[in-house]
């Protein structure tokens, strides 16, 4: 980082932050057309739809979703699929906790794919569904115009699963 030199060229190195154990990083800041752009040197840039617009977030700007229609699409690639480990985190500010949010669904129907990777917010529940349908829930984890920071982790089968809340296991 660099302030008040405004002779300072701009000497970022976006792929050589994230190294290979980082299969996507999205920020969602970016400020025109629907294009997300993937931070890893694997670019598997991503797709909001109208309804996932740019506002401003917890760390500069993010994504507002409508609820109903919301979504930014990152497509089947195939480094997605059957992974024996991960972990998925990001920062959420809900409006309202009813019904279903999804925050990250990495399957069309999670009920018969044996690769589910899905992080919700399901009526006063967060779940994390992985790989073969094993799940865990977190019970009235968020206030309504709050932010709080999420990570859900896999480590493989029979490793660690767990959901995290501002840093803390829950």
């Amino acid at each position: 980082m660099y302030y008040g030199n405004s002779v300072c060229s701009n000497q970022q190195n976006r792929e050589g932050t994230w190294d290979g154990n980082y299969v996507a990083v999205w920020h969602f800041g970016e400020l025109a057309g629907n294009i997300v752009s993937d931070s890893t040197k694997n670019h598997f840039n991503a797709t909001a739809n109208n309804y996932a617009t740019v506002s401003d977030g917890f760390i500069g700007k993010a994504r507002s979703f409508d609820a109903g229609d919301g979504a930014v699409y990152v497509g089947a690639h195939e480094e997605f699929g059957g992974m024996s480990s991960y972990s998925i985190e990001t920062y959420v500010y809900p409006y309202s906790i009813n019904s279903e949010r999804r925050i990250f669904d990495r399957s069309e129907s999670y009920d018969s794919n044996p690769n589910t990777i899905l992080l919700t917010l399901w009526n006063s529940a967060l779940l994390i569904i992985t790989n073969n349908l094993n799940y865990i829930y977190f019970n009235n984890p968020f206030s309504v115009n709050t932010w709080d920071y999420i990570t859900g982790v896999f480590s493989g089968s029979g490793g660690e699963q767990a959901l995290y809340k501002n840093g803390t296991k829950v």
